[in-house]
């Protein structure tokens, strides 16, 4: 299921790259993708999964920041 997922992302032309993720306790897949195209690449992912898989998919929108850092207090 996962590498359907991974496949489908990347037929969209503005994913720049997929892979899988954590697959030991069900994973996910990451999907990079051109900024400002997120809402047409989630619903044209999701339509090519549910109809290669039959199932529907659960995509999350989110953004890569810089992290976690140590502060002195």
């Amino acid at each position: 299921a996962l590498n359907a997922m991974v496949e489908c992302a990347m037929t969209h032309p503005d994913c720049r790259g997929a892979r899988m993720t954590g697959a030991g306790f069900a994973g996910c897949a990451v999907a990079l993708v051109k900024k400002g195209c997120e809402k047409d690449f989630l619903f044209e992912t999701t339509q090519k999964y549910k109809e290669l898989m039959q199932i529907e998919p659960r995509l999350y929108l989110c953004r890569a920041s810089d992290g976690t850092n140590v502060r002195e207090i």
